[in-house]
Protein backbone atom coordinates (compact mmCIF):
# COMPACT_ATOMS: atom_id res chain seq x y z
CA UNK A 1 0.00 0.00 0.00
CA UNK A 2 1.34 3.63 -0.79
CA UNK A 3 0.85 4.79 3.13
CA UNK A 4 -2.26 4.35 4.82
CA UNK A 5 -4.54 6.92 4.25
CA UNK A 6 -4.18 8.86 0.76
CA UNK A 7 -7.00 11.30 1.32
CA UNK A 8 -7.25 11.27 -2.63
CA UNK A 9 -10.74 12.30 -2.91
CA UNK A 10 -10.57 14.93 0.39
CA UNK A 11 -9.94 17.57 -2.07
CA UNK A 12 -12.64 17.25 -5.08
CA UNK A 13 -15.54 18.40 -3.24
CA UNK A 14 -16.69 21.10 -5.76
CA UNK A 15 -16.70 19.52 -9.50
CA UNK A 16 -16.89 16.09 -11.23
CA UNK A 17 -13.61 14.10 -11.26
CA UNK A 18 -11.70 15.01 -14.44
CA UNK A 19 -9.71 12.03 -16.65
CA UNK A 20 -6.69 13.79 -14.96
CA UNK A 21 -7.79 12.93 -11.88
CA UNK A 22 -8.61 9.41 -12.59
CA UNK A 23 -5.17 8.84 -14.16
CA UNK A 24 -3.58 10.56 -11.36
CA UNK A 25 -5.30 8.54 -8.69
CA UNK A 26 -4.45 5.41 -10.68
CA UNK A 27 -0.52 6.42 -10.60
CA UNK A 28 -0.74 5.84 -6.66
CA UNK A 29 -0.61 2.62 -7.12
CA UNK A 30 1.96 0.97 -9.53
CA UNK A 31 2.08 -2.78 -8.99
CA UNK A 32 3.57 -5.73 -11.15
CA UNK A 33 1.28 -7.72 -13.45
CA UNK A 34 -0.96 -9.94 -10.89
CA UNK A 35 -0.46 -8.41 -8.02
CA UNK A 36 -2.89 -6.59 -5.90
CA UNK A 37 -2.83 -3.36 -4.06
CA UNK A 38 -5.15 -0.49 -2.38
CA UNK A 39 -5.28 2.22 0.45
CA UNK A 40 -7.33 2.78 4.15
CA UNK A 41 -8.80 5.89 4.53
CA UNK A 42 -11.62 6.11 6.73
CA UNK A 43 -13.17 9.14 5.71
CA UNK A 44 -14.21 8.22 2.65
CA UNK A 45 -17.06 7.04 4.00
CA UNK A 46 -18.35 10.08 5.88
CA UNK A 47 -17.93 12.61 2.65
CA UNK A 48 -20.80 12.47 0.65
CA UNK A 49 -18.89 12.97 -2.91
CA UNK A 50 -16.25 10.43 -1.86
CA UNK A 51 -18.59 6.84 -3.06
CA UNK A 52 -19.18 8.81 -6.36
CA UNK A 53 -15.77 9.99 -7.11
CA UNK A 54 -14.08 6.56 -6.19
CA UNK A 55 -17.36 4.63 -8.24
CA UNK A 56 -16.21 6.77 -11.22
CA UNK A 57 -11.82 6.01 -10.44
CA UNK A 58 -12.32 3.00 -9.99
CA UNK A 59 -15.44 1.13 -10.88
CA UNK A 60 -13.78 -2.32 -10.32
CA UNK A 61 -12.45 -2.02 -6.99
CA UNK A 62 -13.43 -4.27 -3.75
CA UNK A 63 -14.34 -2.04 -1.13
CA UNK A 64 -13.64 -3.16 2.31
CA UNK A 65 -15.23 -0.96 5.37
CA UNK A 66 -14.41 -2.03 9.17
CA UNK A 67 -17.18 -0.93 11.56
CA UNK A 68 -16.97 -0.61 15.41
CA UNK A 69 -19.04 0.38 17.87
CA UNK A 70 -20.69 3.58 17.11
CA UNK A 71 -21.06 5.04 20.59
CA UNK A 72 -17.43 3.75 21.23
CA UNK A 73 -15.94 5.26 17.58
CA UNK A 74 -17.47 8.33 18.50
CA UNK A 75 -15.80 8.62 21.74
CA UNK A 76 -12.78 7.42 20.14
CA UNK A 77 -12.89 10.24 17.44
CA UNK A 78 -13.94 13.18 20.14
CA UNK A 79 -10.96 12.68 22.30
CA UNK A 80 -8.60 12.34 19.23
CA UNK A 81 -9.82 15.42 17.37
CA UNK A 82 -10.08 17.48 20.79
CA UNK A 83 -6.56 16.58 21.33
CA UNK A 84 -4.98 17.64 17.69
CA UNK A 85 -6.60 20.58 18.12
CA UNK A 86 -6.23 21.01 21.77
CA UNK A 87 -4.51 24.86 21.51
CA UNK A 88 -7.00 25.93 19.33
CA UNK A 89 -9.92 25.05 21.54
CA UNK A 90 -8.69 27.25 24.37
CA UNK A 91 -8.72 30.53 22.29
CA UNK A 92 -12.07 32.50 22.01
CA UNK A 93 -13.76 30.61 19.67
CA UNK A 94 -12.87 27.10 21.10
CA UNK A 95 -16.21 27.06 22.11
CA UNK A 96 -17.71 26.76 18.44
CA UNK A 97 -15.04 24.41 17.38
CA UNK A 98 -16.06 21.92 19.83
CA UNK A 99 -19.20 21.87 18.67
CA UNK A 100 -18.30 21.21 15.42
CA UNK A 101 -15.66 18.72 16.09
CA UNK A 102 -18.80 17.20 18.37
CA UNK A 103 -20.87 17.28 15.26
CA UNK A 104 -18.29 15.29 12.96
CA UNK A 105 -17.94 13.20 15.37
CA UNK A 106 -21.64 12.37 15.65
CA UNK A 107 -22.17 12.08 12.18
CA UNK A 108 -19.32 9.90 11.06
CA UNK A 109 -20.78 7.28 13.79
CA UNK A 110 -24.20 7.10 11.73
CA UNK A 111 -23.41 3.95 9.54
CA UNK A 112 -26.11 3.38 7.91
CA UNK A 113 -26.66 6.50 5.89
CA UNK A 114 -23.02 6.03 4.98
CA UNK A 115 -23.63 2.64 3.69
CA UNK A 116 -26.58 3.04 1.94
CA UNK A 117 -24.23 6.00 -0.16
CA UNK A 118 -21.72 3.43 -0.89
CA UNK A 119 -24.49 0.63 -1.79
CA UNK A 120 -25.50 3.06 -4.24
CA UNK A 121 -22.44 3.21 -6.09
CA UNK A 122 -21.15 -0.54 -5.85
CA UNK A 123 -22.70 -3.69 -6.44
CA UNK A 124 -23.39 -5.23 -2.81
CA UNK A 125 -20.81 -8.33 -4.19
CA UNK A 126 -17.85 -5.65 -4.11
CA UNK A 127 -18.45 -4.85 -0.53
CA UNK A 128 -17.09 -6.92 2.46
CA UNK A 129 -18.37 -5.03 5.88
CA UNK A 130 -16.33 -6.37 8.59
CA UNK A 131 -16.89 -5.79 12.05
CA UNK A 132 -13.63 -4.60 14.75
CA UNK A 133 -15.39 -6.66 17.38
CA UNK A 134 -15.53 -10.08 15.37
CA UNK A 135 -11.97 -9.54 13.82
CA UNK A 136 -10.90 -8.86 17.19
CA UNK A 137 -12.46 -12.29 18.78
CA UNK A 138 -11.74 -14.15 15.54
CA UNK A 139 -8.27 -12.77 13.44
CA UNK A 140 -7.67 -16.25 11.43
CA UNK A 141 -11.31 -16.20 10.53
CA UNK A 142 -12.08 -13.10 9.85
CA UNK A 143 -8.51 -12.46 7.67
CA UNK A 144 -9.61 -15.52 5.74
CA UNK A 145 -12.99 -14.26 5.03
CA UNK A 146 -11.12 -11.06 3.86
CA UNK A 147 -8.90 -13.14 1.64
CA UNK A 148 -11.80 -15.16 -0.13
CA UNK A 149 -13.55 -11.91 -0.64
CA UNK A 150 -9.94 -10.40 -2.04
CA UNK A 151 -9.36 -13.62 -4.08
CA UNK A 152 -6.33 -13.92 -2.23
CA UNK A 153 -4.68 -17.31 -0.99
CA UNK A 154 -6.33 -17.81 2.48
CA UNK A 155 -3.44 -20.01 3.91
CA UNK A 156 -1.05 -17.24 3.55
CA UNK A 157 -1.24 -15.63 7.18
CA UNK A 158 1.00 -12.96 8.56
CA UNK A 159 3.14 -13.93 11.53
CA UNK A 160 1.91 -11.08 13.79
CA UNK A 161 -1.31 -13.14 13.93
CA UNK A 162 -2.50 -14.22 17.33
CA UNK A 163 -4.66 -14.80 20.06
CA UNK A 164 -8.09 -13.06 20.30
CA UNK A 165 -8.02 -9.64 21.45
CA UNK A 166 -11.13 -8.19 23.30
CA UNK A 167 -11.75 -4.77 23.18
CA UNK A 168 -11.36 -2.61 26.44
CA UNK A 169 -14.87 -1.11 27.44
CA UNK A 170 -15.88 2.41 26.21
CA UNK A 171 -16.62 4.38 28.95
CA UNK A 172 -20.16 6.21 27.93
CA UNK A 173 -19.93 9.74 29.67
CA UNK A 174 -22.29 11.71 31.09
CA UNK A 175 -25.83 10.04 30.44
CA UNK A 176 -27.70 12.81 31.11
CA UNK A 177 -25.81 15.05 28.46
CA UNK A 178 -24.86 12.05 25.72
CA UNK A 179 -28.51 10.50 26.20
CA UNK A 180 -30.31 11.98 22.93
CA UNK A 181 -26.56 11.14 20.59
CA UNK A 182 -26.47 7.18 22.34
CA UNK A 183 -30.64 7.39 21.49
CA UNK A 184 -29.56 8.27 17.88
CA UNK A 185 -26.72 6.08 17.29
CA UNK A 186 -28.65 3.06 18.81
CA UNK A 187 -31.43 3.79 16.25
CA UNK A 188 -29.10 4.30 13.32
CA UNK A 189 -27.82 0.72 14.85
CA UNK A 190 -31.19 -1.25 14.28
CA UNK A 191 -30.81 0.00 10.51
CA UNK A 192 -27.35 -0.97 9.85
CA UNK A 193 -28.13 -4.05 11.31
CA UNK A 194 -31.06 -4.38 7.96
CA UNK A 195 -28.64 -3.25 5.65
CA UNK A 196 -26.11 -5.55 6.60
CA UNK A 197 -27.16 -9.10 8.42
CA UNK A 198 -24.09 -10.38 9.36
CA UNK A 199 -23.33 -7.24 11.40
CA UNK A 200 -23.79 -8.89 15.16
CA UNK A 201 -25.70 -6.06 17.55
CA UNK A 202 -24.70 -7.98 20.71
CA UNK A 203 -20.79 -7.01 20.38
CA UNK A 204 -21.67 -3.07 20.31
CA UNK A 205 -23.15 -3.23 24.21
CA UNK A 206 -22.84 0.16 24.50
CA UNK A 207 -25.58 1.25 22.03
CA UNK A 208 -27.78 -2.05 23.13
CA UNK A 209 -27.58 -0.20 27.24
CA UNK A 210 -28.07 2.88 25.25
CA UNK A 211 -30.92 4.65 26.99
CA UNK A 212 -33.87 4.78 24.03
CA UNK A 213 -36.08 7.91 23.98
CA UNK A 214 -39.73 7.46 23.03
CA UNK A 215 -40.63 7.02 19.52
CA UNK A 216 -37.37 5.36 19.08
CA UNK A 217 -37.18 1.57 17.72
CA UNK A 218 -34.61 -0.58 19.06
CA UNK A 219 -33.95 -4.50 19.33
Amino acid sequence: MPGKERHYFDRLNERALSEADVHAYHRLFPRPPGAMIGEWTPRYMHDVWTPAQLARAAPDARILVLLRDPWARFRSGLRHECRVLGRQLRRDRGGYLKAMIVGDAFRRSLYARQLQRLFAQFDRSQVLVLQYERCCRDQVGELRRTYDFLGLDREVLPASIGDAVIPAPTRTGDDDLWSSARAEIAEDAVEVGRLVPEIDLDLWPSVASAPIEPGLEST
